[in-house]
């Protein structure tokens, strides 16, 4: 199994950049790759933030993800905010190159950072060392430079199997609604054009909703979950 997702960076200067999020299994790290350009040579902080809301500008994405009520640190440190993935380095040319793999980030549950906001920041990140109140707050990154909301773009579940009937497919231009976990079974609902069926060729467009658990690596969907819902739009 693995989820994807982008984040484009937009800001009002030259600062642009597009980031791919990619997690394999429910557990596993986050890994980032891309690049962004127009920053001016050296260290940026970059993080996420917790509000996927970009209607000021970057402002308006709230301060970093901290769920778990942390002080700001680097990325490598067991005391950090969960949207604390330290700095980028921008070259000579004006482009960061991205490639970073972090296991505090998740694309699944709740403490998932898909629809919320990626942020490149002015300056350098001092992960908490800087020695004041700041510090542990920002990592005294100074202003926001360009932001994008990160969504989701694909799920991978190819096959999976429902209680007494055979292996089923789920149908090409499905996608995730909300995932999370219920005691020890993770789930997830889909919206997809037509119900699960034994074939790799969906039957004619509708709208489903499904509701399944992970149990033992396998996607489980049990019968009674999958039903009809005219909200469900595409």
């Amino acid at each position: 199994m693995a989820l994807k997702a982008v984040c484009v960076l937009k800001g009002t200067g030259e600062v642009v950049g597009t980031v791919h999020f990619e997690q394999e299994g429910n557990s596993g790290p986050v890994k980032l790759t891309g690049e962004i350009s127009g920053l001016t040579p050296g260290l940026h902080g970059f993080h996420v933030h917790v509000f996927g809301d970009n209607t000021n500008g970057c402002v308006s994405a709230g301060p970093h993800f901290n769920p778990h009520k942390k002080t700001h640190g680097g990325p490598t440190d067991e005391v950090r905010h969960v949207g604390d993935l330290g700095n980028v380095t921008a070259g000579a040319d004006k482009v960061a190159k991205i490639n970073i793999v972090d296991k505090m980030l998740t694309l699944n549950g709740p403490l998932s950072i898909i629809g919320r906001t990626m942020v490149i920041h002015e300056k350098a990140d001092d992960l908490g060392k800087g020695g004041n109140e700041e510090s542990l707050n920002t990592g005294n990154a100074g202003s926001r430079l360009a932001c994008g909301v990160i969504g989701i773009t694909q799920f991978h579940y190819p096959r999976f199997t429902v209680p007494g009937r055979k292996v089923l497919s789920l149908p090409s231009g499905s996608s995730l609604i909300q995932s999370g976990q219920l005691e020890s079974n993770h789930w997830a609902a889909f919206c997809s054009p037509s119900p699960a069926s034994e074939s790799d060729e969906p039957p004619p467009a509708r709208c489903f909703h499904h509701h399944a658990v992970f149990e033992g690596g396998r996607l489980v969907i049990p019968e009674m979950s999958v039903n009809r819902l005219p909200c469900c739009r595409r």
